[in-house]
C-alpha cells in the first residue's frame, strides 16, 4: 500500500493505480471521503442535506468495492454526488411523511373502533 496500515471494517478503495516506480497503489477512499466533507459537507446548508450526506458515507463505505471500480469524469461525479444527496434528502422526507400518515390513519382506526364499539353497546342495550 502506500505505507500505512489499514484499520479493520475501514473504507478502502481497491481500483490500483500505477504509482511512480510502477508498483500498483490503491487510493483510500477515506481520503476522499474527508476532502469532501471538509469542502462540500461544509458547504450544503439544509441540514437535511447534510444528513443525506452521511447517509451516503455509510453506503459508500459498505459498497467501497463497487465505487473503487467506477471511473468516470469528474464533472459528472460532482453532479452524481449532488443528485445523490437530493435524492437521499426526499428518499427520507418521504419515510418520514410515510410515517406520519402511518401513526395518523392507526390513530383514526383507534377512534373508529371505539365508535363501533360504541354504537354495538347501545345497540345490545335496546
Amino acid at each position: 500500500m502506500d505505507g500505512k496500515s489499514v484499520k479493520p471494517n475501514s473504507c478502502v478503495h481497491i481500483h490500483m493505480y500505477h504509482g511512480k516506480d510502477n508498483a500498483l497503489i490503491p487510493p483510500d477512499l477515506m481520503s476522499e471521503v474527508e476532502e469532501l466533507k471538509r469542502s462540500f459537507y461544509k458547504a450544503l446548508l439544509d441540514p437535511d442535506y447534510r444528513e443525506a450526506f452521511n447517509l451516503l458515507v455509510r453506503a459508500w463505505c459498505s459498497e467501497d468495492t463497487a465505487m473503487s471500480l467506477v471511473l468516470i469524469p469528474c464533472v459528472l461525479d460532482n453532479m452524481n454526488l449532488m443528485a445523490n444527496v437530493h435524492n437521499k434528502k426526499c428518499i427520507e422526507e418521504l419515510g418520514k411523511r410515510i410515517n406520519d400518515e402511518i401513526l395518523e390513519l392507526e390513530r383514526r382506526m383507534d377512534e373508529l373502533e371505539k365508535v363501533v364499539y360504541e354504537i354495538f353497546r347501545n345497540h345490545e342495550s335496546v
